[in-house]
C-alpha cells in the first residue's frame, strides 16, 4: 500500500497508536490492538527496522486477528539507551567475551 492508499498510516499516526511499556529500565513501544477473543499474532520486525514495517498488511490481518507489534530496544520508537549508533556492524560484530 502505498502514501495515497486510504489504508496508510503515517509513523507519526502509527506512534499515537501505540504505548511505552517499561522493561527492565528502557521504554519499549508496543502497539496491541484487536479483540482479545481472537487469535493473537505478535509481529517482530526484522533488522534493522521497526514495528511500521507491518503498516501495510496491519488492516487485513486485523479482520481476524488480534495483533502486537513491538519495536525492539534501539529500533523505532522504543529507547535507544548508551548513546550508541545503532548500525547492522554493531549487532552483527561478536562481542568481546565471544571471541576467544
Amino acid at each position: 500500500m502505498l502514501n495515497g492508499s486510504p489504508d496508510y498510516v503515517s509513523p507519526k499516526q502509527w506512534q499515537s497508536r501505540g504505548k511505552l511499556e517499561a522493561v527492565l529500565g528502557h521504554s519499549i513501544f508496543v502497539l496491541d490492538e484487536g479483540d482479545s477473543s481472537l487469535p493473537t499474532i505478535v509481529l517482530l520486525h526484522g533488522f534493522p527496522t521497526s514495528s511500521w514495517d507491518w503498516q501495510p498488511i496491519w488492516s487485513e490481518l486485523a479482520k481476524n486477528y488480534r495483533l502486537i507489534a513491538l519495536d525492539m530496544l534501539g529500533f523505532g520508537f522504543s529507547d535507544k539507551p548508551n548513546s550508541r549508533t545503532y548500525t547492522c556492524l554493531l549487532y552483527t560484530s561478536p562481542s568481546p567475551r565471544d571471541r576467544g
